[in-house]
């Protein structure tokens, strides 16, 4: 079923690769009206100050949402949600870092209402699965982002239609979850202190931080000696 004659103005916001892609037709394919902005880090953010939406999305979006922006989605009295690439345990920076480091067994993707600080908002759904001893940064990073596309596709059919029906995704059952934020959101000076490797670390230590933090093209874990880093690079197969 299509919603388009009932929609009001949606946005959302992703990145270009081939996961926001799949978000983007499938929101689509519900509501050819909504508006898309993907972009970069270096891309200046999309939404003007005074800009209002009754429902803003946010898919791996390369932008942290200003409050204003925010206060402006709850002064039209819409939804405001951001998709994580983490379980609750897991908010914020590095977090398939810190997962593959702390040998969790388990990880997962987190849909959540956002706040002015990122992954502290209320948790809406959460969607699991396994790790496995042979999983690296990357192999864990692609199959997060799969799942995670598919709780996208479980999320935005109800989202789209709550609000043809003129209700919010604050009032609906679909908001409702007993799960809760494990911790503060983990910040990017952490996990640039897990990739630091110092001599006096046990041999299970520094693999474990190689494990966790190396990945192709960066996050590449350094040995600190004598004040001078190396750089720990994966030999050319």
């Amino acid at each position: 079923m299509i919603y388009r004659q009932f929609t009001q103005n949606m946005i959302l916001l992703t990145k270009k690769n081939h996961w926001c892609n799949g978000a983007i037709q499938f929101a689509r394919m519900l509501n050819p009206d909504i508006e898309v902005h993907s972009g970069t880090a270096d891309t200046p953010f999309p939404l003007e100050p005074g800009r209002k939406t009754k429902v803003l999305i946010s898919f791996l979006s390369p932008w942290i949402i200003p409050k204003h922006i925010l206060d402006n989605v709850q002064d039209a009295q819409g939804t405001a949600i951001n998709f994580h690439p983490a379980p609750p345990e897991y908010p914020g920076s590095g977090c398939y870092n810190f997962a593959l480091y702390h040998g969790v067994t388990e990880y997962g993707a987190t849909c959540h209402h956002m706040e002015a600080i990122p992954d502290t908002g209320k948790i809406i759904d959460t969607i699991r699965f396994p790790i496995y001893n042979c999983d690296t940064v990357f192999s864990l990073q692609h199959r997060t982002l799969d799942h995670m596309l598919i709780l996208f596709y479980r999320i935005f059919p109800i989202i789209t239609k709550n609000i043809c029906l003129s209700e919010t995704l604050e009032g609906s059952k679909s908001s409702e979850t007993s799960e809760t934020w494990a911790r503060k959101p983990y910040l990017k000076k952490e996990l640039d202190k897990l990739c630091r490797i110092t001599p006096e670390m046990s041999k299970e230590e520094i693999e474990r931080r190689i494990r966790a933090t190396q990945y192709p093209g960066r996050n590449d874990p350094c040995l600190v000696f004598q004040e001078r880093e190396y750089i720990l690079k994966e030999p050319d197969k």
